[in-house]
């Protein structure tokens, strides 16, 4: 599976392409190609505003793993002092 970056650069590269050769795209076509370069044309959905929830999430995710190690941790410690 290609990095999120590959597939940025790739996007970015065949789009550019695209604009420099074609005369047309289709809309499919654009709109894959803006969705993997992160890029919205929604009213209220910018690129920004998405990569904000994106890493929010991913904010969120990784503190919910650090809490589970963390009681993990304790746990594991607390059952080696009762030993």
């Amino acid at each position: 599976m290609d990095k999120p970056a590959g597939k940025y650069t790739a996007a970015q590269e065949e789009l550019s392409r695209v604009m420099i050769k074609q005369k047309t795209i289709g809309v499919q076509k654009l709109s894959r190609l803006l969705n993997t370069m992160n890029i919205s044309l929604q009213p209220g959905k910018s690129s920004e505003n998405v990569e904000i929830a994106y890493l929010k999430n991913e904010i969120k995710k990784r503190n919910k793993t650090i809490m589970k190690m963390s009681k993990k941790i304790k746990r594991l410690n607390e059952e080696k002092m009762h030993q």
